[in-house]
């Protein structure tokens, strides 16, 4: 989502040329991976988890793995933002890149896996739903990012967008403490609701 202000940075503060500033962005494909790894770990987790529960798995175990992609996020935003606005050596800046990559791509897998084992039976309408929202906020933060760049610094800017993640991300902690008794409460609506619009949608006859 703020990719097109990131770009700038390295050429900018640098004085690397185009061919340097994208092979900083080598960086971001390292954060993909382990964001990735970050995503698919959460399953071993899970499983661990349930072991330890009696052999019952539920969803807000997955939740725990948000916990590297909270420092991933501390790391990426800070390091990037500050490392930019004082023209720190730009391996500061290339960490910071991989570690906002890491959390997003960790972060949203694992959310994304979480609202699926929530509202089962109707997973491929929930992913429509998450993309749509995704990109409206996407758009709405990547359309404010420059003025807000040229008004606050790059240090400010990115340590006002690293609150916002935390922030978000602190809202797993009363779904982990609350999450499967909300759960419950609201399940016979739920399951009502499906059989209003004809019963799950993801079965595979």
């Amino acid at each position: 989502m703020i990719f097109p202000q990131l770009s700038p940075s390295p050429s900018r503060r640098f004085n690397f040329s185009t061919t340097a500033t994208g092979l900083v962005f080598f960086a971001a494909l390292v954060g993909n991976c382990v964001g990735w790894a970050t995503g698919a770990l959460s399953d071993r987790l899970v499983i661990r988890l349930a072991r330890r529960n009696g052999g019952v798995k539920e969803p807000e175990m997955r939740l725990w793995a948000l916990v590297p992609c909270a420092v991933y996020a501390c790391l990426g935003y800070m390091l990037y933002g500050w490392g930019a606005q004082t023209g720190a050596h730009w391996i500061t800046v290339a960490i910071g890149v991989g570690g906002m990559i890491s959390h997003q791509v960790g972060a949203c897998a694992i959310a994304t896996a979480y609202a699926m084992e929530c509202f089962p039976g109707i997973s491929g309408e929930l992913v429509v739903v998450l993309a749509m929202c995704s990109s409206l906020v996407n758009f709405a933060i990547s359309y404010s990012v420059q003025p807000f760049i040229n008004a606050a610094g790059y240090g400010w800017a990115f340590f006002f967008f690293g609150v916002c993640v935390l922030a978000s991300m602190a809202a797993a902690v009363p779904l982990v403490v609350y999450g499967k008794r909300w759960r419950a409460w609201k399940a016979p609506r739920y399951y009502k609701f499906l059989e209003e619009v004809g019963g799950p949608t993801d079965v595979v006859a």
